[in-house]
């Protein structure tokens, strides 16, 4: 319900940049749908909160299995037009080269397919 999940990610991107006590629970949760939302929407407010919540994602455990959807939606980030084409998104794009070693071929096919 978006009705709902978006006020409770509005607080979560909150939480994190005021770096509110706790923050670490409650970030890694919200950053699945920020990329979904971003990716869909392709809304700079999106692109632009998936860049303020860039530390978040080294919170990340990219050798979990389950984390595989995750990487699927950052790779998607990289070719995504919206990402492209706004300054928080290149800078994003940039950031997702520093989350974890496993990205960095992934996404260099990714750009030079582009």
């Amino acid at each position: 319900l978006p009705e709902v999940q978006d006020p409770v990610v509005k607080l979560c991107c909150s939480w994190w940049e005021l770096k509110a006590p706790g923050r670490e629970n409650y970030v890694p949760q919200s950053l699945p749908y920020l990329l979904v939302r971003a990716n869909t929407s392709g809304r700079a407010m999106d692109v632009k909160a998936c860049y303020t919540m860039r530390e978040g994602f080294t919170m990340l455990d990219f050798e979990d299995p389950c984390i595989e959807d995750i990487k699927r939606l950052l790779l998607q980030s990289a070719m995504h037009p919206a990402f492209l084409h706004k300054p928080e998104g290149r800078k994003f794009v940039a950031c997702i080269f520093g989350m974890d070693i496993s990205l960095v071929s992934d996404l260099t096919a990714v750009i030079k397919n582009q």
